[in-house]
Parts: C-alpha cells; sequence; structure tokens
C-alpha cells in the first residue's frame, strides 16, 4: 500500500509522547508519528535500545520463572540439543525467493526460536511468513515427527481472508491447497476447527484469534500442542483484553505446569512496531519493550535487519505523515440550541438529584460550565445510569425519570459530535431517529422535543450554508488532488484510490453519503466490522466481501472505515490514507 498523508491509529497509547523523553536520546531527524519499529531500533532512541539489547535475556528468563531449556518449541523437538540443528545455509535452501533483508530477519526462527519479524509495511511479512510455514511443514514431513497444524491469526476476518490468499500463493499447490481459514463469525467454526485439529487434512489454518479463544472455551481440556507453529500477525494488539492476550496466557500456562514442554508451538510475531505504552520517560519504554518480547517467549532481542539494512531502505517506501489542522464549525444556531437543550435537561436532573442526599454525589458530577462536546461526558453520563439504577429500589421514581433524561442528553451530545464532523442535516436526522426509541419517549422532556424542539431544530439544520463544516471542505481539497487525475477512468475503473478512516459506524454512513452527493468522479461506500449486526450499524460478511472487491477492481475509490482497516489490509493502489478527528 502506498504511504499514507495520515496514518490511522486506533491506540493512541503506542506512540511516544516526545514531551517527556531526554532530548539527548533522539537525533534530529524529524520524527515521524511512528512508534518504535524497524527503523527505530537504532535510530530514535538508541541509547534505551542499548540498554534493551543487555537486559531483554534475563528478564525473559526471569520474568518466567524457568530456564531455555523449558521454553523450547516443537519446531525442532525431535533435538534435544541445540547443536544439532541444521545451519542458516541449508535452512534457507527453500523454493520462496527471498531478499537478503527477509531472509537475515528469519535465522533465529529457521533455527527454532521465538521471535517477533519487525518489518515496515510493504517490506513483505507475509512473504516471509509463507517461507517459515513451508520450510517448518516441509522439515517435519522430511522427519517425520508425525502431524503438524500452523496457525495463522490475523485480528479481522479482513485480514484473514486477504493472507489466507496470499499464503496459498505462496505455498503453491503442495501445501497451498491445505490451507483453511476461520473467522469467529463463522457458523461452526469452532467445531469445524476442532475437527482439522483431530485428524482434519489442513495443515494450515488461517484464523482469527477469538475464534481460537471460543475453540479453547469449548474444548477446556485441549492444549497449545495441537499446533506445531503460531505466527501471530499484528502481533502488537496482545494487551488488556485482547484475544491475543488471553492465547499468550494459555500458553504461559502451559509452559509453566506442563511436565514436557518441548512440544509446544514455536510462537512467530509479525508486526510493523511492538510499541511503547504509555512511557513517561526512557525507562518505560524500555520497560515496556521487555515487557512485550518476554510476553512473546523471548531470550534475546528481536532479530534485526544489519546486513541487508540498505536493501530493506531500498526496497519501502517510507510512510510520509501531515497534518491539517481545522477549526471546528463555527457557531451556528444548531449546536447553541442543542447545548442549550443539554443545559436544561442537566440544570433538571441536578435540581432532582441534589434534593435527595443520597443521590447528590451523582449530580455533583455534571458541572455548570461543562463541555458538552467532551469525550468524558458520555462516561459520566454512563456512570450516572448505572449508579441511578442501583438506587432506584432504594430512593423513589426520581432516579428513573432522570435516567431518562441523561439518555436524552447523551443523544444530544452524539448530535454535536455529527454537526462537528458531517452535516448539520445529519446531526439532525440522527436526533429524530434516536428519538423513536421507546425508553427516551418515557422522558418528559420528550414532549418538550415533540412540541417544540424538532421543528426548531429541523429549520436550523437547513442553514448549512450559513455555517459551513471546514472539515468537510479540506477533506473534498486532499481527494480532489488525487481523484481528479482520473477524469478518463471512469468506465474503466478508477485507478487512484483513498480509504478515509474515522472513529465512529454511523459517522461512516454520513461521510459516504456526503461525498457521494458531491458528483460522479466520488464513488464512495462504508466498511465496518462484520461481526455487528446491520441493526447496530455493522455489515453483514457478504457485503463486506463485496464492498472490498468493488474498492479493489476500481469500481468503487473511496472506503470510508472505522479503524478495522487501519492495519495491514492491502490495497496496491490506495494513494491516501485520510483520518478525521
Amino acid at each position: 500500500m502506498a504511504s499514507p498523508d495520515v496514518i490511522p491509529s486506533s491506540e493512541e497509547d503506542d506512540y511516544i509522547d516526545l514531551s517527556n523523553v531526554d532530548d539527548s536520546l533522539l537525533d534530529d531527524e524529524p520524527c515521524m508519528h511512528q512508534d518504535i519499529g524497524y527503523k527505530s531500533w537504532g535510530k530514535r532512541s538508541g541509547d534505551v535500545i542499548e540498554q534493551f539489547e543487555h537486559k531483554l535475556p534475563k528478564l525473559a528468563v526471569t520474568s518466567l520463572e524457568t530456564n531455555p531449556n523449558q521454553l523450547r518449541c516443537s519446531g525442532d523437538n525431535h533435538s534435544k540439543d541445540r547443536t544439532s540443528l541444521p545451519n542458516t545455509a541449508d535452512l534457507n535452501t527453500v523454493s520462496l525467493k527471498l531478499r537478503g533483508y527477509q531472509k537475515e530477519i528469519s535465522e533465529n526462527i529457521l533455527r527454532g526460536e521465538n521471535d517477533i519479524i519487525i518489518l515496515p509495511t510493504g517490506a513483505g511479512k507475509t512473504l516471509v511468513a509463507s517461507n517459515l510455514i513451508h520450510h517448518h511443514l516441509q522439515k517435519r514431513c522430511d522427519l517425520d515427527t508425525g502431524s503438524s497444524k500452523v496457525l495463522f491469526l490475523a485480528p479481522t476476518r479482513v485480514l484473514v481472508e486477504q493472507q489466507l490468499e496470499a499464503i496459498k500463493t505462496h505455498l503453491g499447490e503442495t501445501w497451498g491447497s491445505q490451507c483453511r481459514s476461520l473467522t469467529s463469525g463463522d457458523v461452526d467454526g469452532v467445531e469445524i476447527l476442532a475437527e482439522i485439529l483431530t485428524g482434519g487434512i489442513h495443515k494450515v489454518i488461517i484464523a482469527t484469534p477469538q475464534l481460537v479463544v471460543n475453540y479453547f472455551d469449548a474444548f477446556e481440556s485441549s492444549t497449545m500442542k495441537k499446533f506445531s507453529l503460531i505466527i501471530m500477525d499484528e502481533c502488537h494488539n496482545s494487551k488488556g483484553n485482547e484475544p491475543y492476550s488471553f492465547l499468550l496466557d494459555r500458553y504461559m500456562e502451559e509452559t509453566m505446569t506442563g511436565e514436557d514442554n518441548t512440544d509446544l508451538p514455536q510462537l512467530v510475531g509479525l508486526t510493523a512496531t511492538i510499541g511503547i505504552g504509555k512511557p513517561k520517560s526512557t525507562s518505560d519504554a524500555q520497560r515496556y519493550m521487555m515487557s512485550f518480547c518476554s510476553r512473546m517467549f523471548l531470550l534475546r532481542q528481536p532479530k534485526q535487519v544489519i546486513l541487508h539494512k540498505q536493501e530493506l531502505e531500498d526496497s519501502v517506501d517510507k510512510p510520509f505523515s501531515a497534518y491539517r489542522y481545522v477549526q471546528s464549525r463555527r457557531k451556528d444556531a444548531f449546536s447553541t440550541k442543542v447545548k442549550e437543550i443539554m443545559k436544561k435537561i442537566l440544570d433538571y436532573v441536578k435540581e432532582k438529584l441534589n434534593n435527595i442526599t443520597a443521590l447528590k454525589h451523582i449530580g455533583s458530577r455534571f458541572k455548570p460550565a461543562a463541555d458538552f462536546l467532551e469525550p468524558s461526558l458520555i462516561q459520566k453520563i454512563g456512570d450516572a445510569v448505572k449508579g441511578l439504577g442501583i438506587c432506584h429500589e432504594l430512593v423513589n421514581e426520581v432516579p428513573r425519570q432522570c435516567i431518562g433524561c441523561l439518555q436524552h442528553v447523551e443523544v444530544y451530545h452524539r448530535a454535536l459530535k455529527w454537526a462537528n464532523l458531517a452535516r448539520l442535516g445529519d446531526a439532525n436526522q440522527y436526533i429524530r431517529e434516536e428519538m423513536k426509541r421507546a425508553e427516551l419517549q418515557c422522558c418528559e422532556f420528550y414532549e418538550d422535543y415533540k412540541n417544540e424542539w424538532a421543528g426548531v431544530l429541523e429549520n436550523l439544520s437547513l442553514l448549512e450554508s450559513e455555517s459551513p463544516n471546514d472539515k468537510l471542505q479540506v477533506l473534498k481539497e486532499e481527494m480532489d488532488k488525487i481523484l481528479m487525475k482520473d477524469d478518463m477512468r471512469i468506465d474503466d475503473g478508477f485507478a487512484s484510490k483513498v480509504i478515509v478512516f474515522v472513529d465512529d459506524r454511523k459517522l461512516t454512513t454520513m461521510i459516504r453519503d456526503w461525498l457521494n452527493s458531491l458528483g460522479k468522479k466520488y464513488r464512495a461506500e462504508r466498511f465496518v466490522s462484520s461481526q455487528v449486526t446491520s441493526d447496530k450499524d455493522g455489515m453483514h460478511k457478504n457485503d463486506a466481501d463485496d464492498v472490498m472487491q468493488q474498492f479493489r477492481s476500481g469500481e468503487l475509490n473511496i472506503l470510508v472505515s472505522t479503524s478495522i482497516l487501519a492495519e495491514g489490509v492491502d490495497v496496491a493502489e490506495c494513494i491516501k490514507m485520510m483520518r478525521m478527528m
């Protein structure tokens, strides 16, 4: 994929806050919007990485309370001594043609070690992974070590299908015909995986991690030893409650409790960056990196490209990040009226709650001068509704009344967000649709909306020309720079393509409709997760596949997507990616 003008991120904590880092540790090169990755090991925080190299092996062992022999994996379980492993030259004699840097970064893995392949987008991580799969299967076949099952994990269904096609192509007919994809959205996906693991013909399973989590939930007695090699694409998504995190926890549990750990699968991670968490100092960043590598059961620093570094840099388009700061919509009558309504409702709620001693602490959360657009307002409303729900039976009907009022405030809050990012008419339409909900119609403020506010907001939303949305105008300007070059390509398919990232499924519909209203040169469609139902602004799996196919073929030239496409999806002709914030 071509270098984006703005690199989208669904995890902002993965980017370093330079204000908290000693400037002496940074070089003079302008810092790209990219965290610790393939370039940063030796450049951006060299001193940090130098310390990291010395401390990682010790941390990886002591934090697991084990020793290197316990971490040996099934990739070489036929050998009890590493000295009997083939040399690197022998290991690289496989059918796939790799570049020098791709061979170099594979060396530790081909010797049976766990490792993380850190390469930039476009450097061929999937090709490297395919080579590892080919080597792994061929080697175990030659040595007659029994059944081999390779598990290739990708975070989303879109990535799973993309990687399936790529891996099948790379592996060729022999092993490619034994690949199978599974996702958590597949009917009977868990049962199919269980069947494959108990003697199915498929050797390579490309799946979402959630599907594998579901499998272990259903078959608690099963074990990681069912697999001989596990490759985790976008492995940096392995913290908190992520499915990757669950699988790594299970791997650790089996490492610590099993009598014979030599049959545990080899672990390989793929990523362009491992992240640095939310560091307040360079030592925090260092600890985060060491902890991450330890969770991946590495015994040393991830393999780096050194001998073929220049080849790597010459082979990859370097990402370029640029920002255009645009002021929010100038004061408009629609937003002003919405804020007046919100203030009126919040004042009413506070007065009601302050009259009841047991509920005063809830009312105090809403300050009179609150910014009605601040994201924390939704969290405050959610906490208040939860607290009022608990108090409902203990006090009187006031909590129930206040819950309905706060739900109205939540609707207006979101409408303000849409007015800031989309058109006023979109924001008003959202309010109208939400007010059809039965629970909102039970609130006494619904009568005010029905008799007074609805008509006023409808009229005010028609005043778009008096207060245009500059963000939409800038978006159009950036689009025109690329798409207007395709004047003669409409019938044959668009050559230039753009992906616009937004942070809400409902907003994808609003921006798509606006783009399509601009003229025939704009052919946009939305792309969101198929893991949610259509009535929750999701997409059916077949619809999502159709949209992606139309985008790849050039029938569409714009995708408006949530962060589901922000990682790993390959559209070679995509020239620009933009994120609305």
